[in-house]
């Protein structure tokens, strides 16, 4: 059964349906909070806040104009930035993980290196700005496309290209001022 068709459903009140669709959508849920909260117990909370909401009466609210799972990331983001706005995290301290956004180092090089390669990697990207950040993050970690990044960080497509382009050319300065060549990788 497609998603559509489980949205169907579950807006009908189909608890079957709503277990698929949660078993379904589950561990890319946890993949997204995680790098941003960085704890299990919170990242479990909004899993389940996100899929309350799709219980609740998102899933009627489904009206086929972006795909599943991009309308249920975006469930997803909102319930987050309210975690934020009612937590102690401030937007400085949300992190990203940035060895799951790019690897680094080339295979056999020296773990000491590689780590200190990727220190100085998270450095560069904390240095962005958290616009930078999340639409880099949205298209290259999410592999969400520049429309549906757009729509997620609530901007035009040609500021999501023009934030990817200048978040990429900061991160190339950041790295090659601190010794690291975009080649050496």
């Amino acid at each position: 059964m497609d998603d559509v068709d489980l949205l169907r459903r579950i807006a009908a009140g189909d608890r079957e349906a709503f277990e698929t669709f949660y078993r379904r959508y589950e561990s890319r849920l946890y993949s997204y909070f995680i790098t941003r909260t960085k704890q299990h117990a919170r990242t479990e909370d909004l899993i389940i806040e996100t899929m309350v909401a799709v219980w609740r009466g998102g899933a009627a609210q489904f009206r086929g104009s972006a795909k599943v799972a991009t309308w249920l990331l975006q469930i997803a983001h909102n319930k987050f930035i309210d975690d934020i706005r009612h937590s102690e995290l401030r937007k400085n301290e949300v992190l990203v993980d940035i060895d799951a956004w790019q690897s680094i180092g080339a295979p056999g090089s020296d773990p000491g290196e590689r780590h200190e390669r990727a220190q100085l990697v998270h450095k560069c990207w904390e240095g962005l700005s958290v616009e930078y950040r999340t639409v880099m993050e949205l298209v290259f970690v999410q592999g969400l496309s520049y429309q549906e990044s757009g729509a997620m960080a609530r901007c035009p497509v040609g500021t999501v290209r023009s934030r990817i382009f200048a978040g990429r050319a900061q991160m190339k300065k950041c790295l090659e001022q601190h010794g690291l060549s975009l080649e050496d990788r």
